[in-house]
C-alpha cells in the first residue's frame, strides 16, 4: 500500500543527508576535500563523516540486519565501526 507523502515526512532529512554524504564522497574521490556549504551548515556543531561500504562488509551486515527483530515502527541500526570498514577497505571490501 502507497503511503500518503504527511507518513514520509521524516524520510527527507534523511534522504537529503544520504544525497549529500553521497556528493562529498564522490569530491573525495575526485580529489577535492571541499564540503559542500548546506552538509557543512548541517552539522557545524556535530562531527559528520562518510564512508563507502564494499560489497564484503555489507555481506557481513546482510545476516544481522535479516535476523534482528524489530517492533512497529521501529528501525535496526547495525553499522560496523569504523575498524572494521577501514579493515574490510584495506582488504578490498
Amino acid at each position: 500500500m502507497p503511503a500518503a507523502t504527511e507518513d514520509l515526512a521524516a524520510l527527507q532529512p534523511a534522504d537529503f543527508i544520504a544525497y549529500e554524504t553521497f556528493r562529498l564522497l564522490q569530491n573525495k574521490r575526485n580529489g577535492e576535500e571541499k564540503i559542500r556549504y548546506v552538509l557543512q551548515s548541517m552539522f557545524k556543531t556535530n562531527g559528520f563523516t562518510g564512508y563507502y561500504f564494499g560489497a564484503d562488509t555489507f555481506n557481513r551486515m546482510k545476516e544481522p540486519m535479516e535476523s534482528a527483530t524489530c517492533r512497529p515502527n521501529g528501525f535496526v541500526v547495525n553499522m560496523p565501526s569504523v575498524e572494521e570498514a577501514l579493515r574490510g577497505k584495506q582488504a578490498g571490501a
